[in-house]
């Protein structure tokens, strides 16, 4: 898989080359790395230099996609480099579409440009218009074996998700849990409990789901456990998502989570989650 790895040398953005480390499969990842020079960039380099110098921002940039490209090198990764002048969000998109990218990881930063990515216009158009799967990440703990949460609700944006982590992760790196949650329609409206017989075949349902997910991946070589929940999918997935590394979703989901996936819980967990992988 081709993946497209988004630098500018802060922490998170470090974070994504460690869960990466921790997580991916050496032997079938391809990386590109981006950095870019952006006039953000270059005014936030001006104010702690107290002078206006695109050159010096540039030999920066330069160094942070230096220092990613080797040490993903160093720990076995096929991996090059590139530094492209402009909008952030434009260039990560165009050499995402140059390079036929399967995926597009980033840090989840707070105080340069990627902070842009989660709370303005550019996180909308990297999460929305990117013509591949999206990792947005906040924090990575570098442990032996990486904890993933999987989404499921049987549509075609959770197989999406299977797929992407099938193609990405190694199964001697991590372990993955599978969760449908099965949610009625009038717990969805009104909070209050509708039909048992209607209940049970939601419940029954989402382990299908579930199941046939986690089948996919121990047929890929993967440990794969698998989890049915009632309740309200945002709430749910927020609450187990604490316990894990990453957690994979697709970009579209069926009835109400269909809903929850486009709108509040994608969002919410690209947020709060320490990693994020939003599939299509």
């Amino acid at each position: 898989m081709k993946v497209v790895l988004a630098t500018d040398g802060n922490e998170p953005a470090r974070a994504a080359a460690t869960l990466l480390e921790a997580l991916a499969h050496r032997d079938r990842t391809d990386l590109r790395v981006i950095a870019v020079n952006s006039f953000e960039t270059v005014l936030a380099a001006a104010a702690i230099r107290h002078r206006y110098d695109p050159t010096a921002a540039r030999r920066e940039v330069q160094a942070a996609l230096d220092v990613a490209v080797r040490r993903l090198r160093e720990a076995g990764f096929s991996a090059e480099g590139r530094v492209e002048e402009g909008d952030p969000a434009t260039e990560i998109l165009e050499m995402a579409k140059r390079e036929a990218a399967g995926l597009v990881v980033l840090g989840a930063g707070h105080t340069r440009w990627v902070d842009s990515l989660l709370l303005g216009s550019t996180s909308t158009a990297v999460l929305h218009t990117a013509p591949s799967s999206v990792l947005v990440v906040h924090e990575a703990l570098g442990t032996d074996r990486s904890r993933v949460l999987v989404a499921t609700d049987g549509s075609e944006g959770a197989q999406r998700a299977v797929q992407t982590l099938v193609a990405l992760a190694d199964p001697g790196r991590c372990t993955v849990r599978v969760i449908a949650v099965a949610e009625t329609p009038s717990f969805a409206a009104t909070g209050v409990r509708g039909d048992e017989a209607v209940e049970e075949a939601l419940r029954v349902r989402a382990g299908e789901c579930a199941e046939e997910a986690a089948t996919a991946l121990r047929a890929a070589g993967f440990t794969a456990e698998t989890e049915v929940a009632a309740g309200h999918p945002a709430t749910l997935l927020l609450e187990r998502s604490r316990a894990y590394d990453l957690v994979a979703v697709g970009s579209r989901g069926l009835g109400a989570l269909r809903r929850s996936l486009l709108g509040s819980l994608s969002d919410k967990l690209v947020r709060h989650a320490r990693a994020t992988l939003v599939a299509r």
